[in-house]
């Protein structure tokens, strides 16, 4: 833990404090599990290494996409760690370093960003913990 916290501060060094924060999360209705889960008759719980590689090529997808599409600005580097809710979801945290023209430093700005969806526990009950 210590040496991947020192590597940060490495990149932080170089590129100065992260300037987007983004958490992906793993969506269970995504078409490409439910078809696969569905077309063998099992249950989502029955193959978690599907969620895993599904999450892991659309989260491959939106990397090459922030990088190269330039969504918040152009990207000087970027760093992500991936972990799993409660031990089963997966999901990453993502912190973008952009180009010193491209810093988001205007509130209204801000705003045109920032996104939070939350589930409904009646259509999500598995993923309610709480």
């Amino acid at each position: 833990m210590t040496e991947i916290y020192q590597d940060f501060m490495g990149i932080c060094e170089t590129y100065g404090y992260p300037d987007v924060s983004i958490t992906f999360t793993c969506n269970l209705k995504w078409p490409e599990i439910t078809r696969f889960v569905n077309s063998r008759g099992l249950r989502l719980e029955d193959r978690p290494d599907i969620r895993s590689r599904v999450f892991k090529m659309k989260l491959d997808n939106m990397v090459k996409d922030l990088k190269r599409e330039n969504l918040f600005g152009r990207v000087l580097t970027l760093v992500y760690s991936i972990e799993f809710q409660k031990g089963e979801l997966p999901h990453a945290h993502i912190v973008l370093f952009l180009h010193r023209d491209d810093k988001i430093s205007n509130p209204v700005d801000i705003d045109k960003f920032i996104s939070v969806e939350m589930l409904d526990k009646e259509e999500n009950p598995h993923c309610m913990h709480w």
